[in-house]
């Protein structure tokens, strides 16, 4: 029987994807355990401050890394000139450049910080006017610059979906960070030993991207035409990225406003364990998703929708089973993995589920960068910000912290209808899918519920 030359691309498509997707489970789900490992022996070990801290500080250096983010990675991935070797040193040279610049923006917003809280223009109670908090964000953006000198060799390999040595090398290293960070928090009990240890954990990923694929050896050369070629995708993606910030980050810049660093410490807590679900499907997007994606847009368009609605089939019942199970179980999760000053963070954890039900279609981001149309996720990032700054502080007003944590939960809720619009433009909607898949959310529940009926029945026998 003979075989068509697009068919066998598609069966060796569907089969890199596979194992592709597999090993990026697998290392998500193990990067999952091995900061959960950490998360647990830190918190006996350090007080909550220190993560409020750190959450602050990772959030500014975050903002900054994407307000100058014009997709490198996304340029490498999906764009004609991928795999030349002249494109990535262009790509790298940039890279570096940028890195550098992110730690300047740094250094200057901690000096106005240090102004600022020097001549008590910062309410006392909040966590801006930690004094140690302007030297955290000095120290820990200089981070950006190690991991501007990674190789391109990382974004080559999602583009051929080359997944296992990544994986391999990213766990190895977080499992030999978690390990350098218990035993400095140990030693200093002090946040420093967060900071200390990340910087290591950065030194050691560059260098091993240099090592561990060898696909090409980045040197240092820019081609002004393909800094033409990163700044035409780059120019959506950045507006994107600018916008992004303040809805990835914004949840902590908002609580930091609201709350004293006890109260986002807690909120930290549960924050983190919340994106960490979420982290395991964006990898997937990054990583599979978005090559795969791509590679169908390039070489058969007409199958894009078929290949949507099978990934989703398989991705959106198993994400509200999962929203519904961390619903049901967050106070007895914070109750076992953390001792009685956590406590409070059981209930925000279950109220920040309800963010995962939202995550399903996050695969479309994927989409419109693979159909070449950024411009969406500019739209629609922008709906999402004034929605979150909105609501949240309004919530908070009147409702309290629960409110608050609720309008964190739906920050995502107003921009479906968005959605289903741009969708509608290349028959990308299931609606079929969106009626029958939230059924699946109370089934997540009730597994939860169960499973705490008989622990509890288990504890009474024993």
């Amino acid at each position: 029987m003979h075989v068509s030359d697009s068919a066998k691309s598609q069966m060796s498509l569907k089969l890199r994807a596979f194992w592709a997707s597999v090993w990026v489970s697998f290392g998500s789900v193990g990067g999952f355990v091995i900061r959960l490992l950490s998360n647990l022996v830190l918190t006996r070990l350090l007080f909550p401050e220190a993560f409020g801290l750190m959450l602050v500080t990772s959030t500014v250096i975050f903002m900054m890394a994407m307000l100058s983010d014009v997709g490198i990675h996304q340029s490498i991935i999906r764009g004609e000139h991928g795999d030349d070797p002249l494109f990535l040193d262009t790509a790298w040279a940039f890279q570096i450049i940028r890195g550098v610049v992110i730690w300047l923006a740094a250094c200057v917003f901690a000096l106005l910080l240090f102004v600022a809280t020097s001549w008590e223009w910062v309410p006392s109670h909040l966590t801006w006017a930690d004094s140690r908090l302007p030297w955290l964000i000095v120290v820990t953006s200089f981070g950006v610059v190690i991991t501007g000198f990674q190789s391109t060799d990382i974004f080559t390999a999602s583009r051929r979906l080359i997944v296992r040595p990544v994986v391999i090398m990213e766990t190895v290293i977080q499992l030999g960070g978690v390990v350098l960070m218990g035993l400095l928090a140990w030693w200093l009990r002090s946040v420093w030993a967060l900071v200390i240890s990340g910087l290591v954990m950065n030194i050691f990923q560059t260098l091993a991207s240099h090592v561990v694929l060898r696909i090409h050896r980045n040197r240092w050369r820019i081609e002004r035409k393909f800094l033409h070629e990163l700044f035409t995708l780059g120019k959506w993606l950045a507006l994107s990225s600018a916008i992004t910030i303040f809805v990835v980050g914004g949840p902590g810049l908002i609580m930091a406003s609201l709350v004293d660093s006890q109260v986002l410490g807690l909120f930290s807590i549960a924050f983190t364990l919340i994106t960490s679900v979420g982290g395991v499907l964006s990898s997937l997007l990054g990583k599979v998703f978005l090559p795969a994606i791509s590679e169908v847009v390039r070489n058969s368009r007409s199958q894009l929708a078929q290949t949507i609605n099978r990934l989703r089939w398989r991705i959106d019942p198993a994400l509200m089973v999962v929203s519904g199970g961390i619903y049901a179980l967050g106070p007895f999760v914070i109750q076992t993995l953390y001792d009685k000053r956590y406590a409070e963070a059981g209930q925000m954890l279950q109220f920040l589920a309800i963010a995962i039900v939202f995550d399903r279609h996050s695969i479309f981001q994927s989409v419109y960068l693979a159909l070449n149309e950024p411009k969406n996720q500019v739209v629609l990032n922008l709906v999402r910000a004034v929605s979150l700054f909105v609501s949240v502080p309004v919530a908070f007003h009147f409702f309290g912290l629960q409110g608050a944590l609720i309008a964190i939960g739906l920050r995502e809720i107003v921009s479906l209808p968005l959605i289903f619009w741009f969708n509608a433009k290349h028959g990308l909607n299931n609606f079929r899918l969106e009626l029958v898949t939230p059924l699946f959310w109370p089934i997540g529940w009730c597994l939860g519920e169960l499973f705490l009926t008989a622990y509890a029945w288990i504890i009474r026998v024993i």
